[in-house]
């Protein structure tokens, strides 16, 4: 005696993790993390990463060296929220549309015509949407289906005592000339000295104060575009008479505040491992027209030492 499955409709798994990784790496923050090496994998649920600080002691040299300094360990916390999204499509709603003359012969559909530019655009949508739970994540924001999963980086600093506040009292108008430009020279002062010299400090804001931080330059006769980053890299440009650069992120857009730190100073932490974090197209068993594409995953972020970021906010 065998199991009978040939009237069973087989599962059909259309795509898998690498969506999920395209979908976090797709969003331009998460991107930049993972390039400094701090995009956690394997992260299921709220867990403690340690933190090392060592601060050495000078001495003379000599044969009966006295051991000092200190190593000194704590720890941060990188919680990942759990999320999901789930659609229902009905290929028999394209009987009636442009789409019917490459729909199969017969009333019974066994695959999903617009497959890869659903899964396109899904990626895309996404990767979006993720940069900005980055950012403007806020758990007090239990109304926002898409920012209230967990605090993104603007909250969290914002609400750290130890983060150096650049923004002046009152705070200056983003829309008046000259301001975008002001503000960022303001915020480049109050850098921690202990970053201003890596090359994986940056300043994140929004692409409303780089457009405007550009025709700040061009009013002042500083912009070239030759000097000023390349096209392909768009939003990103050199702060004047500096080296570090200044990120347009998506995710701060309209927010009109600026970040100042160090890209190992933050941390992205996600799963990426387990069979529900892939993308499911799987078919009604019964319903044969009807498909459901689904998918789970996890995300996170947090960061090491407050007093290595500055802040700027304008008005």
């Amino acid at each position: 005696m065998s199991y009978n499955v040939a009237a069973i409709t087989g599962f059909v798994k259309e795509e898998t993790a690498p969506i999920l990784y395209q979908m976090i790496l797709g969003a331009k923050t998460a991107s930049m993390i993972d390039g400094a090496g701090n995009l956690i994998p394997g992260i299921k649920d709220a867990t403690k990463l340690p933190k090392l600080l060592n601060d050495p002691t000078i001495q003379a040299d000599s044969c009966d060296l006295t051991p000092t300094g200190d190593n000194v360990l704590t720890q941060m916390t990188l919680d990942v929220a759990k999320m999901a999204i789930m659609e229902k499509l009905c290929e028999k709603d394209l009987e009636t549309t442009v789409f019917r003359l490459k729909l199969k012969n017969g009333s019974n559909y066994d695959t999903v015509l617009l497959r890869n530019e659903i899964v396109a655009e899904l990626q895309r949508r996404l990767a979006l949407k993720m940069e900005n739970l980055i950012w403007q994540g806020d758990t007090a924001l239990t109304g926002d289906a898409n920012l209230k999963w967990f605090n993104g980086f603007k909250k969290l600093w914002l609400a750290d005592v130890n983060v150096v506040v650049a923004t002046p009292s009152p705070k200056i108008a983003l829309a008046t000339a000259g301001n975008a430009r002001a503000g960022l020279i303001a915020l480049y002062k109050q850098i921690p000295l202990a970053v201003i010299n890596d090359a994986d400090t940056v300043v994140f804001t929004g692409m409303d104060v780089v457009r405007s931080y550009q025709t700040d330059l061009a009013a002042a006769n500083l912009y070239n575009p030759t000097l000023f980053g390349e096209a392909s890299e768009i939003g990103n440009l050199p702060l004047e008479n500096t080296h570090i650069k200044v990120v347009g992120v998506a995710g701060l857009n309209s927010q009109k505040v600026a970040f100042a730190v160090n890209l190992k100073n933050m941390y992205i932490g996600t799963d990426l491992a387990n069979e529900e974090e892939t993308l499911d197209v799987t078919q009604d068993p019964i319903k044969k027209s009807l498909f459901y594409i689904q998918t789970a995953w996890k995300l996170g972020v947090s960061y090491g030492f407050g007093d290595e970021v500055a802040v700027y906010q304008w008005s």
